[in-house]
């Protein structure tokens, strides 16, 4: 490992990667002054306690290095320990060259430095609020001899999840994890006063709006702070972005994401997916837009009530050295619980009820309509499942049964609302369903666009939501749930929507 250091200390920081992470200098003894102003409420230092960032290193030689900086920013002080680790920080698959072949894994001293599997090699140390403590992982890129065995790492699992396989070197040996330190590079600034400098910032990214429920789909677009007229062209190919997103308990992913189709290329429920064959182009006039996948939804967890997201172009980088990105500035973006959102509700139906809720009455023709629905159990006497579970890939369709009607009670025709082509087109089931728990309102998030419902022209309509829910077969069948029939629930909800042409609104 001390090799390790040595070569680590000879590197020198120029370039700046995920909001203000900084080289490890040559790692100090924690009998450097790594104590807290105050013992008071001290305890171990966990996820949600720690705004964490990661830059990539190429070498020196045959080395590539990912390392970690964790600033506290709960406000009081905590210990650094071995829980604070979590996972190593192995890259995850593929992990060996074939099915029997070599699992790559830490060496012995980082085993019982993280896993605890031997007596504690580094003493726990007092991280103080604001401050950073910084740790590497790194493994060579080159093996020893031909003979060695070598993967293409596809992710980093931790403290960062890093899912960027062409940012990530080949794997050719044991991982090495160092130890916690106070001190980044030696003699260089914090990159963070560098990220916070407004001429620095050369991507914009904003959303429609500052907050949303929870499983509401949206997209954030990105364009450049400035863009020379030479560069004006809107046929350019698109590089690759990534896209850091933080939620409120601490959980970090750190993603390679292809701009979004144009929103005329766009399947009918809004998801970004590309239908072309050829790739996405970017307009570096007005920019483009990116599909945010939930760091929570990836991994199965909640979306929690605030997320945070930045966006990172890699730039022209040494072969030898930190990799360089173009950034912007981070957006904040919060998310309400839907389930709490006031609604009315119809009589029960063999215990279950269903609602749908606007956020308005009155919308300009052309503008899409968010789609608020809801299922509560009341009191059903057998198991009711359905799929209303935030960003997963569920077609609603499967579940609801969704139309627009005119003031004369008729469906309107396919030619008179606006209707997109689709991938899924109407034949993909959830993959997950679950009962929907009594007493508990159960949300749903779609849109009429994203139904292919949303009226072309002005008037006044009637939403009309069916519930279609599925139940336990009866034994013997062969299958685990079947479809109820419809004559056996028919369980609505109504509410009236107003379109208005956009001229009478500029009227008013």
């Amino acid at each position: 490992m001390m090799a390790f250091w040595q070569r680590f200390a000879s590197l020198r920081t120029v370039g700046f990667f995920i909001v203000c992470c900084v080289l490890l200098d040559p790692i100090p003894g924690y009998s450097q002054g790594v104590t807290a102003t105050s013992a008071v409420n001290i305890g171990n230092c966990r996820l949600v306690d720690f705004d964490t960032t990661v830059e990539l290193v190429n070498g020196p030689g045959d080395y590539f290095t990912a390392a970690f900086g964790l600033r506290n920013i709960s406000g009081r002080p905590c210990l650094l320990d071995r829980g604070s680790y979590g996972a190593n920080g192995s890259p995850t698959n593929p992990d060996r060259t074939d099915p029997w072949g070599k699992v790559f894994v830490t060496t012995p001293d980082s085993t019982d430095r993280v896993w605890g599997t031997a007596p504690v090699i580094d003493p726990p140390a007092t991280l103080d609020p604001g401050r950073a403590a910084y740790f590497a992982i790194r493994w060579k890129s080159k093996p020893s001899n031909e003979s060695e065995p070598c993967i293409q790492p596809i992710a980093i699992n931790w403290p960062v999840m890093i899912l960027a396989p062409s940012l990530l070197r080949r794997l050719c040996s044991s991982i090495e994890v160092s130890a916690f330190s106070l001190s980044p590079i030696r003699n260089a600034a914090d990159s963070r006063d560098d990220w916070a400098d407004p001429r620095n910032l050369t991507l914009n990214l904003f959303s429609e709006r500052s907050s949303y429920y929870q499983g509401e789909r949206f997209f954030l677009h990105v364009a450049p702070v400035k863009v020379e007229a030479k560069q004006a062209r809107s046929d350019d190919a698109c590089p690759t972005f990534y896209l850091r997103e933080r939620s409120s308990d601490g959980r970090t992913l750190f993603r390679a994401k292809l701009p979004v189709a144009p929103q005329s290329d766009r399947d009918a429920y809004g998801r970004g997916v590309i239908l072309a064959a050829v790739p996405p182009r970017c307009d570096s006039m007005t920019g483009f837009d990116l599909s945010p996948e939930f760091s929570d939804s990836f991994l199965g967890w909640k979306r929690s009530a605030e997320h945070t997201f930045q966006v990172f172009q890699a730039m022209p980088s040494p072969e030898d050295g930190p990799v360089h990105f173009a950034y912007s500035k981070t957006l904040r973006i919060g998310f309400a619980d839907a389930s709490a959102i006031p609604r009315t509700w119809g009589a029960p139906v063999k215990g279950v009820v269903v609602n749908a809720t606007l956020d308005k009455d009155t919308y300009v023709a052309g503008e899409d309509v968010p789609l608020h629905l809801a299922v509560k159990n009341v009191d059903s006497q057998v198991p009711v499942y359905g799929g209303g579970f935030p960003d997963i890939s569920c077609n609603e369709r499967e579940h609801f049964n969704i139309e627009v009607r005119d003031q004369s009670g008729q469906a309107l025709h396919p030619e008179e609302r606006l209707q997109k082509p689709t991938a899924y087109d109407g034949t993909l089931s959830c993959p997950i369903m679950s009962a929907y728990p009594k007493g508990s309102v159960v949300p749903i998030e779609t849109t009429l666009a994203n139904e292919g419902w949303l009226p072309k022209h002005s008037g006044t309509y009637t939403v009309v939501v069916t519930l279609i829910p599925w139940l336990d077969s009866p034994a013997g069948t062969g299958h685990s749930m079947v479809r109820a029939l419809a004559k056996d629930y028919s369980i609505q909800s109504e509410v009236v929507l107003h379109l208005v042409d956009r001229d009478s609104t500029r009227s008013h």
